[in-house]
């Protein structure tokens, strides 16, 4: 077990060791001269050899180890594993084609399913899975110097909204998704269908709103039919949710929203005690519901413009829209495969450990011992 420190340079500190020495020194007890009757009689001699002597060598032992220790928790000592063998892991995450991962295997690579438990591959993983935190939890187990290599299909389930943050970095290795067999649920499911209009001064606001109906039917194609059109083009057919950027609702459009319809307005909700359901990474608020008989309109506190809302232009724009329409901010469970390799790596280490604790009780038993130890040579003196 190697030891290492987080602030090296504090170590220049032990230089202080000399001051309790140079105490010890200084404050050595005089002796003094006692004359009596008898010298008289002694005749003159050599002088005698002044010796440098230590007075209490134990409470300076004392005083100097307190002193190492205080210099050595303040540099931030850790525990260190002793270097091992290279390993190299390929992680596989369920839903690939099995054959195709299989040949995609480095042959230098023991493989595990991205499951709980890191299974082989000859046994079949629970689905579904936590993808993201299960790679945390793979990273944080082995040693740094160990290789992963994540084979994973083009799209990954199971992430919860921000890359992960590892201690290493990865190999990506994309192969084809196993086939998907058609249920029941599934035919009878239907995309979500939108009504978009907009007066012609709101035009430029609507192109935010198309792209994130794209970007949705990019991560999930067809989930989303949007109908977008001037705000005088008459609404035909039903619809799920209405996106109304322009002049107060038409009378209706009101019926339907009290019917049990959803708005999206750019009108802000003037109701103060209104509940928050979007908010900017500042906590500051982006949009308030209110509820309109058995609807609900979401009035946008900000104009649909970059300067008033920068969260327009960050990625993460169309999955917040899509939790503030369906109540609830839902972080992205599904991205690209690349989402899975971190943008920064993770400067701790679950194998290494803190010393922090053990110098910390070892300070305050020094300095325990060393109170008693200067109390009980300082009593002589008074008495």
């Amino acid at each position: 077990m190697n030891i290492s420190f987080a602030r090296p340079a504090l170590l220049w500190a032990l230089a202080s060791l000399l001051l309790p020495l140079l105490i010890h020194l200084v404050r050595r007890r005089k002796s003094q001269p006692t004359p009596f009757a008898a010298m008289r009689w002694l005749g003159a001699g050599a002088a005698p050899r002044r010796r440098i002597r230590l007075v209490d060598p134990l409470l300076l032992l004392l005083r100097m180890l307190l002193l190492a220790a205080l210099v050595g928790w303040l540099a931030l000592p850790w525990f260190d594993p002793p270097p091992a063998a290279s390993t190299h892991w390929a992680l596989v995450v369920p839903g690939v084609d099995p054959v195709a991962a299989r040949a995609k295997v480095p042959s230098d690579a023991i493989a595990r399913w991205l499951a709980p438990g890191f299974p082989p591959l000859d046994q079949s993983p629970a689905a579904p899975q936590a993808t993201a935190s299960l790679l945390r939890e793979f990273d944080a187990q082995r040693h740094p110097d160990e290789r992963i290599s994540v084979i994973a299909p083009p799209q990954v389930d199971g992430l919860d909204g921000a890359r992960p943050v590892l201690r290493r970095t990865l190999e990506l290795i994309e192969v084809a998704a196993a086939a998907k067999v058609a249920t029941t649920a599934a035919a009878a499911s239907r995309p979500l269908r939108i009504a978009l209009r907009y007066s012609a001064e709101r035009e430029p606001a609507a192109r935010y709103l198309r792209a994130a109906v794209a970007a949705w039917n990019a991560l999930e194609p067809d989930s989303a039919i949007l109908d977008a059109a001037a705000i005088d083009t008459p609404l035909g057919g039903s619809f799920d949710w209405l996106w109304w950027l322009g002049a107060a609702l038409p009378e209706a459009q009101q019926r339907w929203l009290a019917e049990g319809g959803i708005v999206l307005s750019d009108t802000p909700v003037t109701d103060a005690d209104s509940p928050i359901v979007w908010r900017d990474d500042a906590g500051r608020s982006i949009a308030r519901a209110v509820g309109d008989g058995r609807g609900r309109r979401i009035g946008l506190d900000r104009a649909l413009d970059p300067q008033a809302l920068p969260l327009l232009l960050d990625g993460r724009f169309p999955q917040q829209l899509r939790g503030a329409l369906q109540g609830q901010p839902a972080a992205p469970t599904t991205a690209a495969a690349t989402f899975l390799i971190p943008d920064t790596l993770d400067s701790g280490s679950a194998v290494r450990r803190p010393a922090t604790y053990a110098l910390s009780l070892l300070v305050a038993i020094l300095f325990a011992l060393e109170r008693l130890l200067a109390s009980a040579r300082r009593r002589p003196e008074l008495a």
